[in-house]
């Protein structure tokens, strides 16, 4: 059922002089409901103004940065440095695209702008054509000692270029189907082909629930909960034998074949024209900080049960992003012939004097074009003794000092 009252939006739309469907997340309407509300708007504008759109974005990321965590948009506008980490991603990502599957790990001291990074990877690989999911992994949360709920996770924090605020795996399902249909019988059929390959259980699952899918999907007679059900399954939710059965679907999305899983995802991306998939974990919580030593063991094998699998199947690539302390904890629990190899790593360096002045006239760009507000003469000189004060200490607090002191200055 519609959150939204139509005639709400229509009045609220008149008020502000545009209509922007991004204003109502979840919307979603009859092909009636849809013309109705074109009828009802008229001619306004069905997007924002460039200026406020500017704005808001702008506001979201003072406050994003004034609590001490990440805007989902914009994090380039309020970066710097990092040249030496995006020029290793970009040639990761060039490699994945030929068929290959990396794991990388991102090695970064608490405070010194670890999630920062990997929302700027992030972008860097939306502009590469790469979806991507990004998932904080915590003991409470999302821990990897339950790798069905990680694989769950990933699946609806998928993203992509065009889908940044909301998951976007529905849309993607809808746009593959399109294709295929629109393609004509005979590619249409090579498409599936490409997907089934050879004898695989697995694949053959995907092939019947992609065909429920788009039975489900029919324009004269949709089932919404069939397709849910359809998407239940990709996301290895739970959900009856019975109910899987009747869809085609023989078998369950369980650890030993979920990396497997996302390997087919990349496949059916690539298809639409993106490079493959990309994975991000953030170690919210370290895994040897857990309480319970069976939990802690358990996260670790599978963590190397991820590096190791990752190798058999192309266009996919993980990072997982960590602090120091794991990689003194992490040989206890691997053999020593499995350790990581310190080519796979990525070290987060601290920023610079030069770097931090950079970053905080860049704070003050977003902060005045946030708040229409216009900088005094001082502020550079200000700014500029912060970095020198701040070289040693972590850049969250930096930059929370930075907007401390433009908000005593806005007074």
């Amino acid at each position: 059922m519609n959150r939204y009252d139509l005639d709400g939006i229509v009045k609220e739309a008149k008020r502000r002089g545009y209509f922007a469907v991004e204003d109502y997340p979840g919307l979603k309407l009859s092909l009636d409901e849809f013309q109705d509300l074109g009828r009802k708007l008229g001619k306004l504008p069905h997007k924002k103004p460039d200026d406020r759109i500017e704005r808001a974005r702008s506001l979201r990321a003072v406050n994003a940065l004034r609590t001490g965590t990440v805007a989902a948009e914009g994090v380039t506008a309020y970066s710097v440095g990092r040249v030496k980490l995006l020029e290793r991603f970009r040639n990761d990502l060039n490699e994945v695209a030929n068929k290959r599957s990396l794991v990388r790990f991102l090695n970064a001291d608490l405070g010194q702008g670890k999630t920062h990074a990997l929302n700027l990877l992030r972008e860097f690989a939306f502009e590469m054509d790469f979806p991507v999911s990004l998932v904080s992994l915590s003991q409470h949360g999302c821990p990897l000692h339950d790798f069905g709920l990680v694989y769950n996770k990933v699946v609806w924090c998928i993203t992509t270029r065009e889908e940044r605020q909301r998951p976007a795996l529905e849309n993607i399902f809808h746009r593959w189907l399109d294709m295929a249909r629109n393609r004509g019988e005979e590619l249409a059929a090579e498409l599936v082909r490409r997907i089934r390959g050879n004898d695989n259980a697995l694949r053959e699952d995907v092939v019947s629930a992609l065909s429920a899918y788009c039975t489900a999907s029919s324009i004269v007679s949709p089932d919404k909960a069939r397709q849910q059900q359809v998407l239940e399954w990709f996301s290895a939710s739970r959900a009856y034998v019975s109910e899987l059965r009747k869809l085609g679907i023989r078998g369950q999305i369980l650890d030993d074949n979920a990396v497997e899983m996302l390997s087919i995802l990349a496949e059916l991306f690539r298809n639409l024209g993106y490079k493959g998939m990309c994975i991000l974990f953030d170690e919210a919580e370290a895994i040897h900080s857990f309480s319970n030593y069976s939990q802690r063991d358990k996260a670790y094998t599978n963590l190397l049960k991820l590096t190791e699998a990752a190798g058999q199947f192309p266009h996919c690539y993980f990072l997982y992003a960590t602090t120091p302390s794991f990689f003194d904890a992490y040989a206890h629990y691997w053999p020593f012939e499995r350790r990581i190899n310190a080519k796979h790593i990525y070290e987060l360096e601290r920023l610079s004097i030069p770097e931090l002045k950079v970053l905080a006239q860049k704070i003050v760009d977003i902060y005045c074009a946030a708040y229409a507000w216009t900088r005094s003469a001082d502020i550079g000189s200000s700014l500029g003794r912060l970095a020198d004060a701040g070289s040693d200490s972590r850049i969250g607090d930096f930059v929370r000092g930075c907007i401390s002191f433009l908000d005593e200055k806005r007074g």
